[in-house]
């Protein structure tokens, strides 16, 4: 699947019974379900007879659990009739709200933007959440990755994430697609939309890795 249309919500603050919170608490719930299914498909992985699951909660404390071997099959049992009835694989249900999770944008943040900054950017964007053959086709970012990432840009990459009791960098928390059934991400390209100020230095870049790829200025947004 290539790149789609991001989904932007409003990053309402109100507290109240409007509807202005509604899209924050969506993403909030497709969050959790993403680590609820993440911590299923670790337990149907899981090889040990008698599995050790430890569940992270949104305060940073633990709840860690030992199951014994009669518990172990029992509980791999029931997670398989999940399969069952939906036919699929959970790992590709995990994947699927986790790509899902990876959509939602806000639609401003007034510390960086003006009022609907990142709306009008209209981006598009090749999510995570991509599996074949049960194997995650992303990884974590390694240390060399980081540094790529922070040289591009040090003041966002490296902002601290606070998520379930850890502290991370965004650097920390991107993900890497190397390739694609064998083919780098670049090989599927046939075109690339850039600033018009940058067509010169992407074209450059492009023919010193030997890639054939169409360079276009995007017009509407040339000089923001």
């Amino acid at each position: 699947m290539g790149g789609l249309p991001v989904i932007y919500l409003p990053d309402s603050k109100c507290s109240n019974d409007s509807l202005e919170v509604s899209g924050i608490e969506l993403l909030g719930g497709i969050a959790d379900a993403c680590q609820v299914f993440s911590y299923i498909v670790d337990a149907q992985k899981s090889t040990s007879k008698e599995m050790n699951i430890t569940i992270e909660h949104k305060d940073g404390s633990k709840t860690i659990k030992q199951f014994n071997q009669i518990e172990t099959t029992a509980i791999k049992e029931y997670l398989s009739l999940f399969e069952i009835a939906t036919m699929q694989p959970n790992w590709n249900i995990s994947g699927a709200l986790f790509f899902l999770s990876s959509m939602f944008y806000p639609t401003e943040n007034l510390t960086y933007t003006d009022q609907l900054g990142y709306y009008r950017q209209r981006e598009w964007r090749i999510c995570s959440g991509h599996f074949k053959d049960g194997m995650q086709l992303e990884k974590l970012t390694n240390i060399e990755q980081q540094k790529e990432l922070t040289n591009i840009d040090t003041e966002f990459f490296t902002r601290i994430l606070n998520t379930r009791g850890r502290a991370e960098t965004i650097a920390k928390r991107c993900r890497y697609i190397n390739d694609f059934n064998g083919k780098r991400f670049l090989d599927l390209a046939n075109r690339i939309v850039v600033q018009s100020d940058d067509v010169k230095k992407v074209k450059r870049i492009l023919r010193s890795n030997k890639y054939k790829i169409d360079v276009v200025a995007d017009i509407e947004h040339s000089g923001d």
